[in-house]
């Protein structure tokens, strides 16, 4: 298949090394060459440098002879806009965006677009985590895995949460002792022993 991926973020470029390993044609769009420049050297499909909105960009990913898209930025509004303009203008089929807003994802699927909303999978991911007590759990997110695992707060307690890392894991989450949980963005929250630290990995 020619596939065009939006986005040359961490998903983007799993996506475009895992499907041009499974044979398929890769074209990846980004603004950024620095973000292209991430991509393996191994790397054998096509890097376009613009705006994904630019059907001049487009164009040269090879859009018109597309078989599908996806569109993966961090921008929910740019990746509706290139969805539209992949589905109604080249009229391809099969184009999914992810949409970080959960209210927004119930929206463009009733105007017919394929969405996936990665907040709200996770979310549900890491609640059954919780209330069933496991200590990690297996997620699928299309062609990929996220791994959810979570720890005691004690060998982190003291720290801001932007100091936490764990190597080969993305914190993502922590939950206190109430139970409520923040997300890793607050990242000058103090981690406490009573905490619990939710990691989160791509492991395929």
């Amino acid at each position: 298949m020619n596939i065009i991926i939006v986005g040359c973020n961490a998903l983007g470029r799993s996506l475009a090394t895992t499907l041009s390993g499974l044979g398929n044609e890769i074209a990846i769009i980004d603004s950024s060459r620095d973000a292209l420049d991430l991509l393996p050297t191994d790397f054998s499909g096509i890097a376009v440098e613009g705006e994904a909105i630019d059907i001049e960009v487009l164009e040269a990913a090879g859009i018109k002879d597309c078989s599908a898209m996806a569109v993966v930025t961090e921008n929910d509004n740019l990746n509706i806009v290139v969805t539209q303009i992949a589905s109604k203008k080249y009229k391809i089929d099969n184009v999914v965006a992810i949409v970080s807003d959960p209210q927004r994802e119930s929206v463009y699927e009733m105007a017919g677009l394929k969405t996936i909303c990665p907040t709200k999978t996770s979310s549900a991911a890491i609640t059954d985590v919780l209330l069933k007590s496991e200590f990690s759990r297996r997620l699928n997110f299309g062609i990929n895995t996220a791994k959810f695992e979570y720890t005691s707060g004690k060998p982190f307690a003291g720290h801001r949460v932007a100091d936490v890392s764990v190597t080969g894991y993305l914190l993502f989450a922590i939950t206190d002792a109430s139970g409520k949980t923040y997300l890793s963005s607050e990242k000058n929250r103090i981690v406490q022993e009573s905490d619990k630290l939710i990691f989160a990995s791509l492991i395929d």
